[in-house]
């Protein structure tokens, strides 16, 4: 069955119901259903669209997961992006607990054994046993930005140190690196 077939399907039961879509209470199974098919495409009016989409990205969000957010399509979201020249901040992919205890996310293993150790590793696999053996404890994640807890270090695929995460603000671009 297709989006549209079983779209209908879901109108056809809830307007038995209800009498009209109008009707509908937005609590009801069938037409939560509906709306996961085909989500509402509208913005709030009381805030504006330019700075929705800078809070995400200031949370970490990637460009697809805030046009998502929105209902809107990324080329509005890229076209806002630089007007506004923001910056997408980098997904941390891994969770590190060093020999010393500390936490640090990295968003490429291969890129911190190449900082920390100046040893090259042929993919994230090799550098995970690699820092294994130095003591580390490695985790995959998927953590954006705001999700990273205050305290912990963190380090991107430009930096050439980790840094620690003192709030929202705190993100380090590639050209405050050089």
């Amino acid at each position: 069955m297709t989006k549209y077939q079983e779209a209908l399907t879901l109108l056809n039961q809830i307007e038995s119901k209800y009498g009209s879509i109008t009707k509908c209470p937005d609590n009801d199974l069938d037409y939560i259903k509906l709306r996961k098919i085909y989500p509402i495409k509208r913005v709030d009016n009381n805030i504006d669209l330019e700075e929705k989409i800078i809070s995400y990205a200031e949370k970490g969000y990637s460009v697809s997961r805030i046009a998502d957010a929105i209902h809107k399509d990324t080329a509005l979201v890229r076209e806002i992006f630089t007007r506004n020249r923001v910056q997408q901040k980098e997904v941390f992919n891994f969770c590190l607990r060093t020999p010393n205890r500390n936490i640090c996310y990295v968003a490429n293993l291969r890129y911190f054994v190449k900082i920390a150790y100046y040893r090259t590793a042929a993919n994230n696999q090799t550098a995970k046993k690699y820092l294994e053996g130095r003591g580390y404890k490695v985790r995959k994640c998927c953590k954006m930005w705001f999700l990273v807890p205050d305290g912990s270090y963190y380090m991107t695929t430009y930096m050439d140190q980790p840094a620690i995460k003192e709030g929202i603000d705190s993100y380090v671009y590639k050209e405050d690196c050089y």
